[in-house]
């Protein structure tokens, strides 16, 4: 051990000399030469919100030495009418954005590109980027994204949206967006919030909030967000570790895209390792999460609702090739019926696989039309522990033809019937130590007179 703790030293002290003796490269740099603060102010930025500012967001770029440094953007409104390239190792930070009031705030006045353009190893935080020309929340216009990613080992902090078309999105045909850190992340955003597609690593979202805009455009015509909005949208991502995370009002909280964003047009089935959920709140939306590529799934203590018609959870992967469950969540509707869970293997691209699973403990779910169903090629399906109650004439578990195999066991059911197991005689199947309710009748309505009667003597 003495020698070996003598070779690995020798080796340092040889590796040490390497680097001092060689050329200052991009990340020899980032140790070897300070970094810089600058000042937006001190290159001509009026931040008055009437005068472009684009040139001095520029030129403080540019003043940072290789080795990146920061930029500092002071209280105040900014005029943008281009895109702020930040290269490799350039954060830039305002002095604080909140949804009720921010105090450094971005105003885009242009359609050209992002707002800001980051590479690797950058920062974005305590900024407010509103499109004050975009604020028609009925007939909003395609805009770039508001940020835009190059590469890895990003950190975006504290910042809001407003009249966004698009919040933060990967390069056109994907890029390495891996090892990135999003939190504090709040605002108005159109049509999406985030969509990444190629991150090669884990990335963490933390504490991001979408709301509906503050103000309501008149008219008659629907607001466009509620119809088509996504939270969080990914092709290929490594791995999504999520929590605190909220939004109200929209199409779909969370999807996984089939493929993977692509510059050359192909057609390449999207590949996660897993997907890490918990503690989120989804409100009026049609789909709560929707998985349909290769992924693992851990997904637990979410309450998800969803409007009339809508689904909690579809999981309809082509392959669950790692651990899978969903756990501690809670699916409701405005009164009217709504799907719960869905899960099925569609094996469009994927040979059956013996890891396949989906787990579904502790989960409540109350007025579903059903509240779990099984689609076909679902396989070791395990649904425990979780009150499970139809609406009215509907099962509380639906199973369809060609699903494989399932597990139910030691849940509270109700429903017309409790199951209805669809699956044919090839399907392996353990039901056991389930506690079946018969729920009494709806009431129903008062006859109209003896309501106003009622209502008067109520009075």
């Amino acid at each position: 051990m003495r020698r070996t703790r003598s070779m690995s030293w020798m080796t340092a002290l040889a590796v040490g000399a390497t680097l001092s003796a060689a050329p200052c490269r991009r990340g020899a740099a980032q140790l070897l030469e300070p970094a810089r603060s600058v000042s937006v102010a001190a290159f001509g930025a009026s931040g008055d919100g009437l005068r472009d500012d684009t040139a001095a967001f520029r030129a403080a770029v540019a003043a940072l030495p290789a080795a990146g440094g920061l930029v500092n953007v002071p209280a105040g409104s900014y005029v943008l009418t281009g895109t702020i390239e930040a290269p490799n190792f350039v954060r830039i930070q305002g002095e604080g954005a909140a949804w009720e009031g921010s105090v450094t705030k971005v105003l885009v006045r242009h359609k050209s590109g992002p707002a800001f353009r980051l590479s690797s190893y950058c920062g974005l935080k305590g900024l407010a980027i509103l499109y004050p020309d975009n604020l028609n929340t009925r007939k909003p216009e395609r805009y770039p994204a508001a940020i835009e990613l190059l590469g890895s080992n990003v950190g975006i902090e504290s910042i809001v949206f407003d009249g966004a078309w698009m919040g933060i999105s990967s390069a056109p045909g994907g890029s390495n967006t891996g090892q990135s850190l999003f939190r504090d992340i709040t605002g108005f955003v159109h049509h999406m919030g985030f969509h990444l597609s190629g991150g090669m690593d884990v990335s963490r979202f933390e504490d991001i909030h979408w709301f509906v805009s503050r103000v309501a455009t008149p008219g008659t015509e629907p607001e466009y967000f509620n119809a088509n909005r996504v939270g969080f949208e990914f092709g290929r991502q490594d791995g999504v570790i999520m929590t605190n995370c909220f939004m109200i009002g929209g199409k779909t909280f969370l999807r996984q895209l089939p493929f993977e964003d692509r510059a050359d047009g192909q057609k390449k089935w999207t590949i996660s390792l897993g997907y890490h959920i918990s503690n989120c709140w989804v409100e009026a939306v049609q789909q709560g999460f929707v998985f349909e590529g290769h992924c693992s799934i851990a997904l637990s203590s979410t309450n998800i609702l969803v409007t009339k018609g809508g689904i909690g959870v579809r999981v309809a992967a082509d392959c669950l090739g790692y651990n899978a469950y969903i756990s501690g969540i809670t699916v409701r509707g405005f009164g009217e019926p709504f799907r719960g869970i869905e899960y099925g293997i569609k094996h469009d691209i994927w040979q059956p696989d013996l890891r396949n699973n989906l787990t579904i403990s502790d989960c409540h779910v109350v007025g579903g039309a059903p509240a779990i169903r099984l689609l076909a090629g679902a396989t070791r399906a395990n649904i425990r522990g979780c009150l499970l109650r139809g609406a009215e004439g509907r099962p509380a578990i639906l199973v369809d033809p060609g699903v494989e195999s399932y597990l139910v066991t030691s849940n509270t059911l109700s429903g017309a019937p409790p199951i209805c197991d669809n699956a044919g005689p090839k399907c392996r199947k353990v039901v056991s130590a389930n506690l079946i309710e018969t729920l009494p009748a709806a009431p129903k309505p008062a006859a109209a007179g003896k309501a106003r009667a009622g209502k008067r003597s109520g009075g």
